[in-house]
């Protein structure tokens, strides 16, 4: 199978026979019947400081961290954790703009509640 090249020309479908298939690690998936969240959340102060990550998390992550996974750290400190889950291929939202969020909403809730000015 060819295609047509900008040229004019046809040039072979496909890669290159000398370009060498990138090396990509495949995503850590769990299997079928292995329970795995949809989402974590992290409610907790630690990664709020360096010194809060000096110690463990107390949660073991291994196989909950992976491609698919909405992380959302409450903390404005971008620390181990979404830097982890970055890296493992997680959709990560700041704790910055959730608490952006948040405040928005209360504000909303607050002028809702007064009623008409």
């Amino acid at each position: 199978m060819t295609v047509a090249a900008a040229d004019g020309g046809d040039v072979p479908a496909g890669p290159a026979p000398d370009v060498p298939a990138p090396d990509v690690p495949a995503p850590d998936v769990p299997a079928p019947d292995v329970p795995a969240p949809d989402v974590v959340v992290n409610t907790t102060t630690w990664g709020e400081t360096e010194a809060s990550e000096a110690e463990p998390l107390g949660i073991d992550l291994a196989g909950v961290l992976r491609a698919g996974v909405r992380v959302f750290d409450l903390n404005n400190r971008v620390g181990a954790l979404p830097v982890q889950a970055l890296s493992s291929g997680c959709a990560v939202l700041s704790g910055g703009l959730m608490q952006r969020v948040t405040n928005a909403s209360r504000a909303a809730l607050l002028a809702y509640a007064a009623g008409p000015v």
